[in-house]
C-alpha cells in the first residue's frame, strides 16, 4: 500500500486551517482507496507558542473573561484533531532535514499545502514548506499560497532557494493568481496550476456528523445573520436594519451589534452555523469559502493591507478573478460607504431572498471540477490506474 504525507498547517486555533486539512485529506482517502493517506503530525515551536500567546493577548485586551473564551475554544479545537487522519506526533527540530528525512523514508509522496504555506511570515525562514532537500519520492504542492509575503522585496539567496525547490517539485498546485505570480518570480521555468481550496471538495455530510449539538440557548432553526468581520458602520447598519426580523449573531470575534457571540465552537460547529444562517458578513477567507459550498449567501469585507497593483489579495482572486461575484466583494477600507448605498441593500436583499442562489451554485461547481484535474495528476505521478 503507497503512503501520501500531507504537510500543511492543521493544528492552529483557525477554522479554516483545520477544515482544509480535514478536506484534503478526507478526499484523497476517497480517491485513493488502495493508499493510506494521513496529515503528517508536525507543528513549528513558533506556531504552538502563537496560539497561547493569543490568549495572553486577549487577557490583556478582553480580561480574565476573554482568556477563557479562548482557553475554552483551544479545547474545543482539541477535541477535533481525533477527526484528522493524523501520523504519529513528530518532534519540532531546528534541522528540518531531520523533518525530511522521516519524510523521505515513510513515504511514497509528499503533497505540501492547501493553505498559506509558502508565507513564511509567521514560522520563519527556512520554512518546512518550501524544502530544500534532495527527496528520493514525488513532492508536489496543492492549493498552496503565499498570501501575506510581499516576495518581491525578499533577499536574493531566498528567491534562489525556492527556485531550486521548485524546480524539484513534480507538481505545483496554487491557489491563486497572486503565488502563481510567486513561483515564476523565484522559478521562471516552472509551470504552476490552479487548484481549487480544498474546502470546495469537503464532505459536507462528515461536517453534520461530527458537529455537536450547539448549545441549548442558540436555536438553529431560527433566521439569523451572522456577522464575523471587526466592527464597522456596515455592520451597525446592518444591524439596524434587520434586527426585527433577523437574530445578529457574531462569530469567532465578538461585535458590540450582535444579539449573541459564539466562542467556543468546534471547526465542525462553526461550519453549521454558518450553513444555517440567512447571510454571512465575513472578512475571513475560509469563512466566505464554507458559506458559499454549503449555499449560504455572503458579503466578504477584504480588510487586508496586503492587497495592491504587485499583490492581489486572496479574498479578491477568490471573489472576483475565481468566482466572477464582485458585487458581493468589498474591499474594507470603502465598507462603511456602502452602508448608505441603495444599490448594496438592494443587492442584500437579494441574496436573503435567494436571488444569488444559482449563481453561487454554478461557480463553486466549476470550482469543485478542478480537483479532478489534480486527482488525475497524482494518479500518473504514483503510477496508480
Amino acid at each position: 500500500m503507497k503512503k501520501i504525507g500531507i504537510l500543511t498547517f492543521h493544528r492552529p486555533i483557525n477554522y479554516g486551517a483545520y477544515l482544509q486539512a480535514f478536506s484534503l485529506s478526507e478526499r484523497l482517502k476517497k480517491d485513493f482507496p488502495d493508499c493510506h493517506v494521513e496529515i503528517i503530525d508536525y507543528m513549528p515551536k513558533k506556531e504552538k507558542k502563537k496560539i497561547y500567546i493569543n490568549v495572553l493577548r486577549t487577557v490583556k485586551h478582553e480580561g480574565v473573561s476573554g482568556g477563557i473564551r479562548d482557553l475554552k475554544k483551544i479545547c474545543a479545537f482539541r477535541r477535533s484533531y481525533k477527526h484528522l487522519s493524523l501520523s504519529k506526533h513528530i518532534p519540532y527540530n531546528k534541522d528540518l532535514n531531520c523533518l525530511y528525512s522521516y519524510i523521505n523514508q515513510n513515504y511514497d509522496m509528499l503533497i505540501i499545502g492547501s493553505d498559506a504555506v509558502f508565507n513564511w511570515n509567521q514560522n520563519g525562514y527556512p520554512t518546512e514548506f518550501i524544502p530544500d532537500y534532495k527527496f528520493n519520492i514525488p513532492v508536489v504542492s496543492y492549493a498552496a499560497s503565499v498570501h501575506g509575503l510581499k516576495f518581491f522585496d525578499e533577499a536574493k539567496e531566498r528567491i534562489t532557494q525556492c527556485e531550486r525547490t521548485f524546480d524539484s517539485m513534480s507538481y505545483i498546485g496554487v491557489r491563486d493568481r497572486t503565488t502563481a505570480d510567486f513561483v515564476k518570480f523565484c522559478s521562471p521555468q516552472s509551470e504552476p496550476v490552479h487548484c481549487c481550496d480544498p474546502t470546495f471538495i469537503i464532505d459536507k455530510e462528515k461536517l453534520e456528523v461530527h458537529a455537536r449539538k450547539i448549545e441549548s440557548n442558540f436555536p438553529i432553526k431560527e433566521k439569523y445573520i451572522v456577522i464575523m468581520a471587526p466592527d464597522s458602520t456596515l455592520a451597525k447598519s446592518i444591524a439596524q436594519k434587520y434586527k426585527d426580523k433577523y437574530k445578529i449573531v457574531a462569530v469567532f470575534k465578538n461585535s458590540k451589534y450582535a444579539d449573541q457571540f459564539l466562542y467556543n465552537l468546534d471547526p465542525f460547529e462553526w461550519a453549521n452555523v454558518l450553513k444555517n444562517a440567512s447571510c454571512v458578513i465575513t472578512s475571513y477567507f475560509h469563512g466566505t469559502l464554507l458559506s458559499l459550498v454549503q449555499g449560504t449567501p455572503v458579503i466578504a469585507l477584504d480588510y487586508s493591507s496586503y492587497t495592491s497593483e504587485q499583490y492581489e489579495g486572496k479574498l479578491r482572486d477568490l471573489m472576483v478573478s475565481r468566482l466572477a461575484l464582485p458585487e458581493l466583494f468589498y474591499e474594507g477600507e470603502y465598507a462603511n460607504e456602502f452602508s448608505e448605498d441603495v444599490l448594496f441593500w438592494n443587492t442584500f436583499d437579494a441574496l436573503l431572498s435567494g436571488s444569488y442562489s444559482d449563481r453561487i451554485n454554478s461557480a463553486v461547481e466549476k470550482e469543485k471540477a478542478e480537483f479532478e484535474q489534480f486527482s488525475k495528476q497524482i494518479s500518473n505521478i504514483l503510477q496508480i490506474k
